[in-house]
């Protein structure tokens, strides 16, 4: 249920997303799916949520609060492959 909820959701602010925010979406809800770590998982969330709703310098406060080495784990594991356009956005902040 959680995962349908979860791909609703998804559909929904696709609509408002750019193409290479969508072609990064789905490989990413995907893999957050399997996330262990509830601090990061918690964290992808918020953060997703943030830049869909176009507070991108909002963001930027999540990720200078956030766990210095579990924002490394983020980078490595998350920001790769499609997402890989938005990690120097995150190297940045």
């Amino acid at each position: 249920m959680r995962f349908f909820v979860l791909l609703s959701s998804l559909l929904i602010v696709g609509l408002a997303m750019t193409p290479e925010e969508e072609a990064c979406a789905a490989p990413l809800m995907k893999q957050l799916a399997n996330e262990k770590d509830k601090e990061l998982k918690q964290f992808v969330m918020k953060c997703f949520k943030l830049v869909n709703a176009g507070k991108r310098d909002e963001v930027m406060v999540q990720v200078k609060k956030f766990n210095k080495e579990k924002m490394q784990k983020f980078m490595d594991d998350y920001m790769s492959g499609p997402c890989e356009i938005f990690r120097k956005e995150f190297e940045e902040l």
